[in-house]
């Protein structure tokens, strides 16, 4: 189904903003080290624990910690333009 470019269905704002932060976070991980990428992707993506990152690259637990809070702040730094949007479309979609 092909959307009629004068409709509002063309302008559906979370497919829209959801690109723009894949895009955005595609290049914040790939300017990321390959340390912090790879500790951040085993937390987030693959839900291991912080012990399990630490054994399976063989790094401490604090440098875990360290490199998650570097990730974190880059990632707040490349979407922060986007956190009122984003909000703004969860509460429109998520009812309580």
């Amino acid at each position: 189904m092909q959307a009629d470019i004068r409709s509002l269905a063309a302008c559906d704002p979370e497919r829209i903003f959801s690109r723009e932060i894949q895009l955005l976070m595609a290049g914040a991980l790939a300017r990321m080290g390959v340390v912090t990428r790879n500790v951040f992707l085993l937390s987030r993506n693959e839900g291991k624990t912080y012990r399990e990152i630490a054994d399976e690259l063989g790094i401490s637990v604090s440098r875990v910690n360290f490199e998650i809070r570097r990730a974190l702040d880059l990632l707040r730094v490349e979407l922060k333009d986007y956190l009122p949007v984003t909000l703004i479309i969860w509460l429109f979609t998520h009812r309580f």
